[in-house]
């Protein structure tokens, strides 16, 4: 079986299935399907993407069968590209499309909303799981991107950025998420210390190797 790959042909599939069906009801965009699994393949939790359907098309997007399998095909050939950046800690590039609201500004809060949501429906609470400070600050940005801390009506802002502090999360939000990346594999796969077994060999000692010869003479050579 040929494994699909993502390039510029298959994101335009991919972007003609969804984005129409976006602008008509609750259809991810082709911008929120990358975020959400970039968010997956980043945490601990298996990331099968027919499970995933009903996230990404909505209830009544109207997909017939084989549009839902090419929808599938499609994004398992995206999740596949995502885990490969990752794991070669090459900082993916976000798909962001321009804000409809604001002329001349991109639409960084689709993007990064998208993200977040992953965290609410995966099956392991990333913040639970962790529980440091530090994890938490490392996604501050994508949460500012998101409008978590923006003024609510009847409720003020929960924290401000200036406006050159947004644009710097913007140009670093690929940096940012190889980050939550690297913390979870460095959470999950902690490095080990390794203990020397048994008692340190003298020089003057006679060599394991058994050669007869004393250690300093032998094979302590080649460790120099």
């Amino acid at each position: 079986m040929t494994t699909m790959t993502f390039g510029a042909a298959e994101h335009k599939a991919l972007e003609t299935l969804l984005n129409p069906q976006a602008i008509a009801g609750d259809c991810m965009r082709l911008d929120e399907v990358q975020a959400f699994f970039t968010a997956l393949v980043s945490g601990p939790d298996p990331v099968v993407v027919a499970d995933w359907l009903t996230e990404i098309t909505g209830d009544d997007a109207g997909f017939d069968e084989e549009e839902n399998a090419q929808i599938i095909a499609l994004v398992e050939a995206l999740v596949a590209d995502l885990k490969a950046q990752l794991a070669a800690r090459q900082p993916i590039t976000p798909i962001v499309y321009p804000d409809a609201e604001v002329e001349g500004s991109m639409d960084y809060l689709s993007w990064c909303n998208a993200y977040l949501c992953a965290l609410d429906v995966t099956q392991t609470d990333w913040f639970e799981a962790i529980e440091a400070e530090e994890f938490e600050d490392l996604l501050t940005p994508i949460m500012a991107l998101a409008g978590m801390f923006d003024e609510q009506p009847g409720q003020a802002a929960l924290l401000t950025f200036t406006e050159r502090e947004i644009n710097i999360f913007q140009e670093q939000l690929p940096e940012i998420v190889a980050m939550v990346y690297g913390y979870w594999q460095h959470f999950m796969n902690p490095v080990k210390t390794v203990r020397r077994e048994g008692d340190k060999i003298g020089r003057n000692d006679p060599c394991p190797c058994g050669s007869g010869k004393k250690f300093k003479a032998c094979c302590k050579q080649n460790q120099a």
